[in-house]
């Protein structure tokens, strides 16, 4: 993301250029739990402090904040009781919980697995 921010010129090119390999043990592939959130939460907070630093760039950064971590917290709808807790917590010494919406907090919540 910082580079795609800092380019002076992007392009799309519709052609692949890598080929995904999918492993059962991975952090994509397996069960979404507080490895999945520690990630996310890492990058969405560098996200948030290169917005600090460039002001033109925060209107976007917001934008994909909201996305990634709205999306984040419906699919911890499946995580324990105990992580929905650490989770929770995370998000509010990190200042993250104002991107995701009430609605998917009570998905996170309440939606059974």
């Amino acid at each position: 993301m910082d580079v795609l921010l800092n380019a002076r010129r992007a392009r799309y090119i519709a052609q692949p250029y890598f080929k995904r390999r999918v492993r059962g043990s991975s952090t994509m592939t397996g069960r979404f739990g507080m490895r999945n959130i520690e990630g996310y939460t890492a990058v969405c907070t560098r996200m948030r402090a290169l917005g600090e630093e460039r002001p033109e760039w925060k209107a976007v950064i917001g934008k994909y904040l909201s996305y990634t971590l709205n999306d984040v917290i419906w699919a911890g709808h499946r995580m324990s009781l105990l992580e929905k807790v650490e989770t929770a917590c995370r998000f509010r010494r990190l200042r993250l919980g104002k991107y995701v919406s009430f609605r998917n907090w009570a998905v996170f919540w309440l939606k059974k697995k």
